[in-house]
This record gives C-alpha cells, structure tokens and sequence, in this order.
C-alpha cells in the first residue's frame, strides 16, 4: 500500500470497504440457512473480497492523484503571481530607496556647496602666497617689505620720531648719517618708545638724559622675541601671555614688529658716502661692493620677509570666512574662535596661517562636527569631506616642498659666501703678481 492510501480518507474507504466485505459474507452465510459458511464457499467469499479492496483502492488512488494535481496546478498559478508581486514590491522600494538616498545626496551637496561656494580652505591657502601679494603693502610685511617696498614710517606710525627716523635708515629709506649719530637715535627711540617697564632699562634711558616711555603698549616689544613669533605682548609675564597666528592687525603691533626686526637685522647702517666721495675711484668702487652687499642682506632676510607674510593679515580671506561662519554644522563654532582670535577679522581679514590652523581645527577640535561626522552614514557626503581634509593635507605638505627648495637655496649662498670669504684674498693676490709678472715682461 503506498502512502496515499494512508491519508485519513484512505483509511476511511479501506474501513468502509472491509465493512462492506463482511456485511456481505454475513448476508450470504444468512441466506444459505443461517448457519456457518459452507466450506465449499469460502475460496469464493474470499476472492470476491479481495477483487472489491482492489477495486476501492484503485478509486482511492486516482482521486488522490487528481487532487494532487488540482493543487499543484493552483500552486503553480497563485505562486507565479505572488513572486511577481513580491519581487515588483521589492524592486519598488529599492527604486524609492535608492531615490530617498540620491535626495539626500544632492541636498548635502548643495547644503555644502552653498556653505563653500565662495572659496575652501585649501584654494585660498593655496594661492595665498608667503610675502607675496597676499600681504598688504600697509601691513607689517609689506612695511619690512614682505611682498612690496617698505613703508616710510616717520611721521606715520606710533613710535618715536628718532624711532621711526632709525628703522627707515635700516630698510634705505632715509639716508644713514655717521655711526655715532645713528647709534644715538637708535638709543634714545627704544628708550622713548619700550623703555618703561623694565627698571633697569628705565634707570640707563634717564641716567642717558631721556624718557623712559611705552608708546605702543606693548611691554619691551622691540628686544622679545615673542613679538615676532607670539604677537606683541601687553603683560610683563605669562600671566596675560597670548599666541597670536595673525600679526600686524593694528598700527601698533605693526610699529612693534618693525623696531623688533630693524633691532634683529638691521641695528646701524654704514654712512653713506657724499657726492664728492662718490666722484673718486674709491668711492665708486665703495658703490659697487655696497650693492653685493644689499643683495646678500636681502636674500639672508627673506625667510624673516616670508614668516611675517604669511603671519600677516590678508583680505582675501573674508569671503572664506564668511562662508565659513554661515556653515550650518561649523559655523558657530568658527565665529566663536574668530571672535576669541581675530575680532577684526571682518575688516582686514586673517593670516594664511592662521587660515591653514582654523581649517584643521574647525574639525578636529569642534564637537559639533565630530557629531555630525560620526552619526554620517551617507557615503557620498563621507567621501566629500574626507577629500577636503585630504586636500588641505596636500596643500600644506607642497608649502613644505616649497619651503625645503628656499631653505636649500639659503644654505647655497651660505656656501657661497664661505667660498669668496676664503677664496677671494687669494685670488687677488694672485691676480697682482700675475700683472706685476706682466709688467716686468713689458
């Protein structure tokens, strides 16, 4: 018997069908007299039996198979329709899925693009040049000349008259009197200007028969090195210490910066010559060897030149940080380190160093953007700002390339100058006895 047969309706035929036999040996056992079956019946009986099983399991099986069929069939059809179903829902919500991403896509992208459209980071820094064009020529680096000819600062400054009489001999401004006379305006401009503060310095400006002033309002400015590296300094101590990265944002800082560097490279000139000087061999061989002279001064100061440019405020980098302030996500946070660093920075801008640290610091010390960064599971916009970042990292590191090329430069003429030191009392000497060797042959 196979397995159709043992389904509850199988099961029920069989038992209807055994029942059946048995009624019907029980009424041909009746009508034979109501006795028990005759022996000579009984192969009959059970043969009958046995052809009326078969019979009824041969119905039972065609009307499994039949059903069997008629359900497969209707399987077939109500499957083929849901799969079609199921897979055009499918492929709807992956079309709106991939919809919503795309919208999403295109609004962060033009939520970025309005917040940079103006410029980014790394375009400004990166046609920003040190002491080049990017620095005013009325800032500090263009009156030491970073960038452009110095600016004459008597009568336009906030220092001394015999200070600003000085710094415009050291840059060849004005012309250079004797030494003693240089020596004694340098002296009494730096007591004039910085010399309050200091008791010492004090004590030596009126024992020399001057005032011990502080006109610019910065302490002892014109002997520290902050003033180049940190800003000028107000306080005395680390107490009211502050790391400025833009230098020169008034005309005091300017005027401090410039006595610190005409003090570092340029203290007293040599008296230049009369015009009767200037008439003998001597006084134009003087003229030559004083032009060698400036050109080597002038490449030994134009890293001094490049560092102020660069630390300097510039006006092209408003619109930067306009855009910069109006950022949703960076936004306040940049307007709050403007307000702490640069509070003028609508006017006359920031320095392009300061510019490359405020776009790294804008990330990496800004909570709201590590916030938004971290929740960001849009790949696209991921991949935009990683690129940024990358950007910029490529733009400081061609600066450094840049910078290595000078500084290899700077180090040729150092070569250089070591070589004529060493050469040249040679080389005259022997080009003298090579004429006195001429003439003697004449």
């Amino acid at each position: 018997m196979d397995a159709k047969t043992k389904s509850p309706r199988g099961t029920r035929l069989r038992r209807n069908a055994i029942a059946g036999a048995l009624a019907l040996t029980f009424s041909t056992a009746a009508a034979s007299g109501g006795g028990y079956v005759a022996d000579g019946y009984a192969p009959m009986i059970y043969q009958g039996v046995q052809q009326t099983l078969a019979q009824l399991q041969s119905v039972v099986a065609a009307i499994q198979n039949a059903r069997d069929a008629i359900v497969q069939a209707i399987y077939k059809s109500t499957g083929s329709q849901t799969e079609a179903l199921t897979n055009a829902i499918s492929k709807g919500s992956e079309l709106d899925s991939q919809t919503n991403r795309q919208t999403q896509v295109e609004l962060e992208r033009a939520r970025r693009d309005a917040a940079l459209e103006q410029a980014n980071g790394c375009s400004v820094t990166a046609r920003s040049k040190s002491g080049g064009a990017g620095a005013s020529s009325t800032e500090s680096g263009g009156r030491y000349g970073g960038g452009g000819a110095p600016v004459a600062m008597t009568g336009n400054s906030t220092v001394s008259v015999a200070m600003a009489t000085a710094i415009d001999r050291g840059n060849g401004i004005a012309p250079a009197p004797s030494t003693n006379k240089q020596v004694e305006d340098t002296a009494k401009g730096a007591c004039e200007t910085y010399g309050a503060g200091n008791p010492l310095r004090e004590l030596w400006c009126k024992a020399a028969g001057w005032i011990a002033g502080n006109m610019t309002g910065f302490y002892q400015a014109d002997v520290r090195a902050e003033t180049l590296f940190d800003g000028p300094q107000a306080s005395r101590d680390a107490k009211g210490f502050k790391h400025q990265r833009t230098l020169g944002t008034s005309k005091q800082e300017q005027d401090a910066i410039n006595s610190f560097i005409y003090h570092l490279e340029k203290p007293q000139q040599i008296e230049d010559p009369s015009k009767l000087d200037l008439k003998t061999r001597e006084g134009k061989g003087y003229l030559a060897l004083k032009t060698t002279f400036d050109a080597r001064i002038s490449m030994g100061s134009k890293s001094t030149r490049d560092y102020i440019g660069a630390r300097s405020p510039d006006k092209e980098s408003i619109p930067m940080l306009q855009q910069l302030t109006a950022d949703p996500i960076t936004g306040a946070w940049v307007s709050q380190y403007l307000k702490k660093n640069a509070p003028n920075w609508a006017s006359v801008g920031i320095s392009v160093e300061e510019l490359e640290h405020l776009e790294v610091e804008r990330r990496y010390l800004n909570p709201a953007w590590q916030l938004d960064f971290a929740s960001q599971f849009d790949a696209a916009v991921i991949a935009r700002e990683a690129t940024l970042i990358s950007l910029a990292r490529h733009d400081v590191e061609v600066k450094s390339l840049q910078e290595s090329r000078k500084t290899n430069m700077l180090l040729g003429q150092i070569y250089n100058s070591l070589v004529r030191v060493e050469m040249r009392e040679i080389m005259d000497g022997v080009r003298e006895q090579s004429k006195d060797a001429a003439t003697a042959v004449e």
